[in-house]
C-alpha cells in the first residue's frame, strides 16, 4: 500500500482554498441589502401621498411651498401647518391637479379622515403647540361642508 500523496493534491487544494477565500471576500464586498422584513412598513397615508404627491411637492421643487416628502404623516405636529394646507386641497379634491393621476374617491375620504382624526388628536393633545390644527375639526366644517353641498 502506497501512503504517498499525488503530485497534484497539494496544488488543487491549495487552489480550492483560495476559490472560497476570494469568494468570501466578494460577498463580503458587496453592498447590503436591506431586509424587506427588517424595513420599516408605510403606512396606507404615506403610501397615497407618495404615490400622487411627491412627484411635485418634495423638498426640492415646493410646489405651493409644500413639502410633502419631509413632512411626517404620522406625526403631524411636526408639520401641522404643512398637513393643513394640504388637507383643504384634498377636502376639495384640488389635488392632485386635473390632469394627473388621481386616487378614487374612496382613497381621497380616507386620507381626508386620517388627516383629521391625526389633526384633531394633536390638538386636543398639545393645544398650545397646534394651534392651526383646531380648525380641521369636522364640526368646524360642518356648516360650510352642507352648504356647498361637499360629501367630505
Amino acid at each position: 500500500m502506497d501512503l504517498r500523496m499525488p503530485a497534484r493534491l497539494p496544488s488543487a487544494l491549495a487552489a480550492g482554498l483560495a476559490m472560497l477565500w476570494l469568494g468570501g471576500a466578494y460577498l463580503n464586498a458587496r453592498p447590503q441589502q436591506p431586509s424587506a422584513a427588517l424595513s420599516s412598513p408605510v403606512s396606507p397615508d404615506r403610501a397615497l401621498v407618495n404615490q400622487y404627491c411627491i412627484r411635485c411637492h418634495n423638498d426640492r421643487t415646493k410646489a405651493g411651498g409644500l413639502a410633502l416628502d419631509t413632512a411626517d404623516i404620522e406625526r403631524v405636529t411636526a408639520s401641522e401647518e404643512v398637513w393643513e394646507k394640504a388637507l383643504v386641497k384634498l377636502r376639495m379634491r384640488a389635488m392632485p391637479p386635473p390632469g394627473a393621476a388621481r386616487p378614487d374617491e374612496r382613497a381621497y375620504d380616507g386620507l381626508v379622515s386620517s388627516l383629521e382624526a391625526k389633526l384633531d388628536r394633536a390638538a386636543k393633545a398639545n393645544p398650545e403647540i397646534c394651534s392651526t390644527c383646531r380648525s380641521t375639526s369636522t364640526t368646524y366644517f360642518r356648516p360650510t361642508m352642507r352648504a356647498t353641498g361637499s360629501t367630505t
